[in-house]
């Protein structure tokens, strides 16, 4: 089911292309946010913001979709609903789909105030010992045992300062750059148990189904003599 799901969501409205830097060669996927547009009155060429919708952007993905699967299922933020309701005219026109109506549901996340991941610093998972991000190597190297097995470093009790709890510090690097656990329980973390969670964040969320309708059968028709 996961893996038929489109979402439209601000973290997914991307357009990534294939880069390549001019001084290292490095290439690389970036997301397109500004275009370079020249003007076809008095031809000057400026920048400006890449403005396209998520349906286009997602075209690729949604092609590559239904080429593995015959139901697939999109889910959209409040603030995607109109893409959302141009999708479902899309494939109603086609007449080939049978197209579900668009069902709202409310979910509810609440974030733990203790533990979390570090996107700064890494833990080997070979000898479980930290090291921090190399900003000038695309691949990184664990220092102490030269494995490049690692994930991001995981803590169980966020560093605060005590003259500002605003502060929140990763222990093992002391960067801010954190992210808290994202609990799936509502009383407590299911991580670390800690109860202290966050105000929970409530948002509504459509969904959508779109499924390839099945060829009819012919039933073979037989003759007595």
């Amino acid at each position: 089911m996961e893996d038929s799901i489109i979402e439209f969501s601000k973290k997914f409205d991307k357009f990534p292309t294939d880069t390549q830097c001019p001084i290292c060669g490095r290439k690389y996927k970036f997301h397109i946010s500004y275009v370079q547009v020249p003007c076809d009155k008095c031809g000057t060429t400026y920048r400006t913001d890449f403005n396209l919708d998520i349906y286009s952007k997602k075209a690729k993905q949604i092609m590559q979709k239904f080429a593995w699967n015959d139901k697939v299922t999109f889910k959209a933020d409040e603030s995607y609903e109109a893409e959302l309701l141009q999708v479902k005219r899309h494939y109603e026109m086609h007449g080939c789909y049978e197209v579900s109506d668009i069902t709202k549901t409310i979910e509810q996340q609440r974030r733990c105030k203790r533990c979390g991941i570090c996107q700064e610093c890494f833990t080997c998972s070979k000898c479980g010992k930290t090291f921090k991000k190399d900003r000038n190597k695309r691949k990184q190297t664990c220092p102490h045992c030269k494995s490049n097995d690692y994930v991001h470093s995981y803590f169980k009790e966020v560093l605060e300062f005590e003259d500002n709890k605003n502060i929140k510090l990763c222990p093992h690097c002391k960067s801010p750059n954190i992210v808290m656990t994202q609990s799936k329980l509502s009383t407590k973390c299911h991580l670390c148990g800690s109860k202290s969670l966050a105000e929970p964040i409530i948002k509504t969320v459509f969904w959508l189904t779109v499924e390839r309708k099945q060829p009819y059968k012919r039933e073979r028709l037989g003759y007595e003599d």
